[in-house]
């Protein structure tokens, strides 16, 4: 059955999302009441906190954690965004080597970006899925790949004014699924969102 495991995370913190490569090696990311990144561990026995680093020119926004993945003990991947919490801010990605966590260099197109979700089969090959956009208003869809080197944007459709990725999932080289929502000006009259990858393009 399930049943409470004792958490460290600080009063007010959230967690956002999970990750798990063994029974003792379980990672989750999310965001402090102070609005910094939060990253927790659990080693077979307890979770603890584990330091995130500080974003560079960050410029005094929140660093916010929303998606993680692991492909062993010594190669982990939190991604999230900077920004004020009012709408897409600069994205944010962080590597774990096995001994401690690094921000990564990732592109912030359309005026904002923000990630959401994120999967990885091996050190050459993570997607991270999020929206671009500026302030509150229309967000268009993002994926990003790692090719084992440095994160590059991948062209996806953007129906209706206004879509978001929040979710995604790959299964091979030519199989992934990326999930969110559509709506029109102001976020309105939302619909769910599913695309796919063929191998050569999102569709």
């Amino acid at each position: 059955g399930w049943a409470p495991a004792p958490s460290p995370a600080p009063a007010g913190g959230f967690l956002s999302s999970v990750t798990a490569t063994s029974a003792s090696n379980v990672w989750a990311v999310g965001s402090t009441a102070k609005s910094n990144a939060l990253i927790i561990h659990w080693d077979g026995r307890t979770w603890k906190q584990v330091p995130s680093p500080t974003p560079k020119n960050n410029m005094g926004l929140a660093d916010f954690l929303d998606g993680v993945a692991a492909t062993s003990s010594g190669s982990v991947w939190a991604v999230g965004d900077i920004s004020c919490g009012c709408g897409p801010g600069f994205s944010l990605t962080e590597r774990w080597n096995g001994q401690v966590w690094k921000q990564v260099p990732s592109p912030t197109p359309g005026g904002g970006t923000r990630l959401s979700g994120v999967v990885a089969l091996s050190a050459r090959n993570v997607w991270v899925a999020g929206a671009t956009g500026s302030g509150d208003g229309p967000t268009k869809t993002m994926i990003l790949r790692w090719n084992g080197t440095a994160w590059k944007q991948v062209p996806t459709p953007s129906p209706r004014v206004s879509a978001e990725l929040s979710g995604i999932a790959v299964t091979s080289a030519d199989n992934a699924w990326a999930v969110g929502s559509t709506s029109k000006i102001n976020h309105g009259s939302s619909q769910t969102l599913i695309l796919r990858w063929n191998g050569t393009a999102w569709k």
